[in-house]
């Protein structure tokens, strides 16, 4: 388990324990108060304790929008109950302010915060407590909420850093290999190139009365010196093209790195390395734009032939928008289908989502 993994752990392990600073006054409660309000306190910690523990450690991890706000709500509600039998001064609303900060997204949890202090404001007046009590439980709620945002802004931003430092290894090895290929083209395949050069002119030299073994053994060496020369071009392509293997591992590990489950689906037995190469580029694309832009829970990649065409289809369930935006990236994956008479459209999904589409033809194989 990773240093940041650790503390987060720690970090959850005491929020799921801070409803305990509130164990004397409900004791009280429960000890004290009429059968209907021990009744509700009774009914609020069966329904609450699990909601707080389920909020702390499933919920607000979750891709899914509204699970963790949901949630929220409901801790508030059962919150709300709670302050409404307790005593003056009593404000369990401390910690719906402190789930609210930490489900929403800041813009949205500064209204929802001001809110919940508010309404636990609004309880501590219907118990006649004073102005000041009043006045501390409002300051009490917004800087815990306030305190929950900043960490869940601090937690997300982190993510993000770790996901650009993944995407910067995987860019700069891209790079290197590049590197090393055009060297690799350049010093040994000129050489070689040469040395088939010279083979030819000495075999165009070689006198009449030359030995017939000599001949053999000279075309020989020619014929393995191209050999070798088609094994460097092959490899130097390899290196050049990203594959769909590739593109897949590196996909996993990128929308794992921001939370994103992926699932794919491939049909295709095999690839031409004109389809293996365009529709990595796609994928690469595809992918970074949905880790870096969707804000989505899942993120689905279909790899499929439909009526002579090879498809690839990258499909998301998050926010969603038209068209190909303004980028560079996917629009160089379009120039390069169309070179080879592909297309790429990329449209937003009813609801919710988003779905990248590249094709091109079979032919192309």
């Amino acid at each position: 388990m990773a240093l940041t993994d650790r503390w987060l752990a720690v970090g959850r392990a005491l929020l799921t324990a801070l409803p305990l600073i509130f164990l004397a006054g409900v004791t009280d409660l429960l000890g004290h108060g009429s059968t209907a309000e021990r009744a509700l306190v009774g009914v609020a910690i069966a329904a609450g304790i699990p909601t707080w523990v389920w909020f702390w450690w499933v919920a607000i991890d979750t891709r899914r929008s509204l699970l963790a706000p949901l949630a929220a709500l409901l801790i508030v509600l059962i919150l709300v109950a709670l302050d409404a039998v307790a005593a003056a001064g009593q404000d369990a609303l401390l910690l719906g302010a402190l789930a609210v900060g930490a489900a929403l997204p800041l813009r949205r949890a500064v209204p929802v915060v001001l809110g919940v202090s508010l309404i636990a404001v609004a309880i501590q007046f219907i118990h006649h407590a004073s102005v000041l009590v009043a006045a501390s439980v409002l300051v009490d709620d917004l800087v815990l909420g306030a305190v929950a945002g900043g960490g869940r802004l601090l937690i997300l931003t982190n993510r993000d850093l770790v996901a650009a430092r993944d995407e910067i290894a995987r860019l700069a090895v891209s790079e290197e290999r590049l590197r090393f290929a055009r060297d690799l083209h350049d010093l040994v395949g000129q050489n070689l190139t040469l040395a088939i050069l010279d083979a030819e002119l000495v075999g165009r030299d070689l006198p009449a009365a030359a030995p017939a073994d000599l001949r053999t053994t000279l075309s020989e060496l020619e014929r393995t010196i191209r050999q070798a020369l088609g094994d460097i071009r092959t490899a130097v392509a390899g290196y050049r093209e990203p594959t769909i293997a590739s593109e897949l591992d590196a996909a996993r590990a990128l929308l794992a790195a921001t939370g994103i489950d992926l699932t794919v689906e491939s049909r295709l037995d095999s690839l031409s390395p004109v389809e293996e190469g365009v529709l990595a580029w796609a994928l690469r694309e595809g992918v970074t734009n949905v880790a870096r832009h969707s804000q989505a829970a899942h993120c689905l990649v279909r790899l499929n032939r439909e009526a002579e065409r090879t498809v690839l289809e990258i499909q998301d369930d998050g926010r969603g928008f038209d068209g190909l935006g303004t980028g560079t990236g996917l629009a160089g994956v379009r120039e390069r289908l169309a070179a080879i008479g592909g297309t790429l459209e990329a449209t937003a999904l009813e609801g919710r989502g988003y779905r990248l589409r590249a094709s091109l033809p079979t032919a192309a194989r």
